[in-house]
């Protein structure tokens, strides 16, 4: 244990040092996934999720990619 308060200006300086830090690994984690390629597999099945909503009319599912908001048929 330290002999500082929680409040102490030495305290404070380390806690934004850590918040810092944990910030940057945060972010280039995310930035790795987000810069990954989708799977072909992945890829294909929104494919044929497509083909299959064009050919079938409106879309009524929840992906959200065009979807009808009138809700109508």
């Amino acid at each position: 244990m330290s002999n500082q308060s929680p409040n102490s200006p030495e305290d404070q300086g380390g806690r934004r040092q850590r918040t810092k830090r944990l910030g940057d690994q945060l972010r280039r984690i995310y930035d790795s996934v987000a810069n990954e390629g989708a799977p072909d597999d992945f890829l294909q099945l929104l494919d044929q999720a497509d083909q299959k909503r064009g050919a079938g009319g409106k879309d009524t599912g929840m992906s959200g990619r065009r979807n009808d908001p009138s809700g109508e048929e």
